[in-house]
């Protein structure tokens, strides 16, 4: 072996570990080829070995964000997301049950339309009403503060999971 093929030896080695080194990084763009292993979490909670064959369930794994490169992430990002899910529908369960459906009307300024968040700063969940700014929340909005209060007292440690919030 000459120094040329040695010398590309050595680069072909660095990157092989540098890919190694990302095996356990997620990247959500990432995707594996058709005929390579991935890793998704099933409707019963438990992480499956998959091939990759380009289906409409492998595109489906993929768009929603189930599709891991090792067990590993699968564990850690799916197995959280899985939870996550199952929380956000009891909650939302909860609310329809006790409150019915309460759509916003974004263009009445005058409607309030409360919102449950976690104040990092106090260590705890609390409440605010938004008339014009419209708020991103995986449970929807509430119409009156009370309804907002009896959730976080009902529903905390679905909340905890939703917010990803330790006790």
């Amino acid at each position: 072996m000459n120094k040329q093929e040695a010398l590309k030896k050595i680069e072909e080695l660095k990157k092989f570990i540098e890919k190694e080194d990302k095996v356990d990084v997620y990247d959500p763009n990432w995707r594996a080829e058709v005929g390579e292993a991935n890793y998704a979490v099933t409707i019963s909670g438990r992480i499956k070995l998959n091939t990759e064959t380009g289906c409409d369930i492998c595109d489906y794994n993929y768009d929603t964000g189930n599709h891991f490169k090792t067990e590993e992430l699968a564990k850690r990002i799916g197995l959280k997301e899985y939870e996550k899910t199952k929380a956000i529908m009891r909650v939302k369960r909860y609310i329809y049950e006790n409150f019915g459906e309460f759509v916003p009307d974004w263009e009445n300024s005058d409607q309030k339309k409360w919102h449950i968040e976690y104040n990092h700063g106090m260590n705890g969940f609390v409440s605010d009403d938004d008339n014009v700014y419209q708020v991103m929340s995986d449970i929807g909005h509430f119409k009156y503060f009370s309804d907002t209060d009896q959730v976080v007292k009902a529903c905390e440690d679905d909340l905890r999971i939703i917010f990803d919030v330790t006790k």
